[in-house]
């Protein structure tokens, strides 16, 4: 029994001293140090990192290439280009220079945060102190401090002589597509607005306008990072008269790099009516994408005492645009209008004086 033990502790003190001298030798297997914040948060000072070869390097993989046989880079891969694979730290704003495939020495195959190593050697740095009277040196524990002192001489060397590279004034390249932002014309129109990046937009294979009652297709077309949509001011009406303030717009567009597809749903901003009346003319001020339809009903009396006579028209208030409809002038007149706002009936009255 005791001998397995021995046996035990000396294979853990030999893996250790083999691992700490991994990179050096070119074993499949070798531990590295982390210096700085150029991974944080994955990857912080003092971490271990136990790498391993391998013949095929992924994107999203985290990677060890070396300068020299003792100061290497810890990066994540987030391209590959022929020969050379592209890497940058989860911290750095931009990317590494293009590395060889062949200068990728190690993957992280996993990491040892600096708190456990750490506490391991003080642990058996304090035995060593209390008992430093009857204690006899042992492969492990010498293994343990030598594991610790290398650690800590490594992180101070790589702080005072850190790996200078030369850092690529581009970004990664990351080809993506997202909606920054939607705006309505004064035609009624509405523009989709994206941030493509690494990409552009080709053509457009369909759109379409799903309404309260209908779905309808559309046109569309493309300008610039944006896509327009021709909206009938008919579905405006429709939902402004069933009281819903969201569209539903699909979209599919052919790009340069895939194609893009998406479903949004768009607030509508409806608008109220404004009504004033000066100098016997009613002004109705339509602030919304299509005209709307206001029922009026004018009372009237020319002398005290007479009963009002009444009369009723219907005034079509084109959009985007203020209507001055003459009034008749009365000794006594009042003016009632009718119309729909969010699908209720809004009333008003007023009174003309001259």
């Amino acid at each position: 029994m005791k001998h397995l033990k021995e046996v035990i502790i000396g294979s853990i003190s030999l893996i250790l001293v083999l691992l700490l001298m991994g990179k050096i030798i070119g074993l499949p297997v070798a531990l590295f140090v982390v210096s700085g914040n150029s991974m944080y948060p994955t990857l912080k000072t003092g971490d271990i990192v136990v790498g391993i070869t391998d013949k095929n390097y992924k994107n999203g993989e985290v990677v060890v290439w070396c300068v020299s046989k003792t100061q290497c880079v810890i990066h994540r891969i987030v391209g590959t280009y022929n020969e050379y694979v592209i890497t940058k730290g989860d911290n750095n704003p931009y990317i590494d220079p293009p590395i060889l495939y062949s200068n990728v020495k190690y993957k992280e195959l996993f990491v040892i945060p600096n708190y456990i190593w750490i506490l391991i050697f003080l642990l058996v740095a304090l035995y060593i102190f209390f008992n430093r009277k009857s204690f006899l040196p042992s492969g492990f524990s010498i293994s343990v401090l030598v594991f610790g002192i290398y650690v800590l001489i490594s992180v101070i060397l790589l702080i005072t002589m850190p790996v200078e590279i030369e850092t690529s004034s581009i970004l990664p390249y990351q080809p993506g597509v997202n909606l920054t932002g939607y705006n309505f014309n004064s035609d009624g129109s509405v523009s989709l607005n994206y941030s493509a990046e690494n990409i552009s937009f080709q053509n457009i294979k369909s759109c379409y306008i799903l309404s309260p009652v209908s779905e309808n297709l559309t046109q569309c077309f493309i300008d610039n990072q944006t896509i327009v949509i021709e909206v009938p001011y008919v579905i405006y009406q429709r939902a402004y008269y069933n009281g819903s303030n969201i569209l539903e717009v699909g979209i599919s567009a052919e790009l340069d790099k895939g194609n893009l597809s998406g479903i949004y749903y768009l607030n509508v901003p409806f608008q109220k009516l404004e009504f004033s009346i000066d100098n016997f003319t009613l002004f109705i001020r339509n602030g919304n994408f299509f005209p709307v339809d206001v029922n009026v009903t004018l009372d009237y009396a020319d002398f005290p005492g007479r009963q009002f006579d009444s009369k009723s028209f219907e005034l079509r208030v084109p959009q985007n645009s203020e209507l001055a409809y003459p009034l008749e002038k009365h000794a006594y007149e009042y003016v009632d209008v009718q119309y729909i706002y969010d699908g209720n009936q809004i009333f008003l009255k007023y009174y003309v004086s001259g």
